[in-house]
């Protein structure tokens, strides 16, 4: 397959190609971290959505899933003189100059990895639960003073979303995709996907398989 005639799709007649379909499945606990905690509770809790349920944001898939395909984009360009897979990635999730084409919805909470769907009334109690970490002083081998801390992880479960590829430029011209393109933005985003082997905070650690 080649994106030698165009690394971007041409401005044209209306195209709307169908979403892609994203499936997360997380094996370990994990969590995508606020950042922030809870007075007098939580020192870190996990980003959740409406349903208060572990979730993770289309920028955190749009970050992880890039990184990957400039890795795709420059082993498939290996044995070329041009560079037109890397510049194809390119336009896809765009620079500070132009605008990606592919977006990313948020991907959420769709069972446990077992395939489980509690109630939902138990649902929210089991799909996050609190960890308690500690500082061991090396010289004591007790936990050091004040350094007890209780950070939130969600259990491994499989949660869904959708990447599109825009029909539109930012300033409202309709896009057209070629077959050829769309079938190579396909086999990009999903290898560069299957390479992504973790998600969240706490990865040195295991979580987020």
């Amino acid at each position: 397959m080649s994106t030698g005639t165009a690394a971007e799709p041409e401005t044209g007649s209306p195209d709307s190609p169908a979403p892609l379909d994203v499936t997360i499945v997380f094996r370990s606990d994990w969590g995508v971290s606020t950042g922030t905690g809870v007075a007098g509770g939580v020192d870190v809790v996990v980003e959740k959505d409406k349903r208060d349920l572990p979730v993770v944001r289309g920028t955190v898939l749009t970050g992880a899933i890039r990184e990957q395909a400039f890795v795709v984009a420059e082993a498939l360009d290996a044995d070329s003189p041009d560079k037109n897979w890397c510049e194809f990635v390119g336009a896809l999730f765009g620079s500070v100059k132009r605008a990606r084409l592919v977006s990313f919805s948020d991907a959420s909470f769709s069972s446990f990895s077992d395939g489980t769907v509690p109630a939902d009334d138990e649902l929210k109690q089991k799909a996050v639960h609190e960890v308690v970490s500690l500082s061991i002083d090396e010289k004591t081998g007790t936990a050091k003073k004040d350094h007890l801390r209780l950070f939130e992880r969600a259990r491994a479960c499989i949660l869904r979303g959708t990447v599109d590829l825009l029909d539109r430029t930012l300033d409202g011209r309709p896009l057209r995709w070629s077959k050829e393109q769309r079938e190579a933005a396909e086999l990009v985003l999903t290898v560069s996907a299957l390479l992504v082997r973790a998600l969240g905070s706490n990865r040195s650690d295991g979580d987020g398989l």
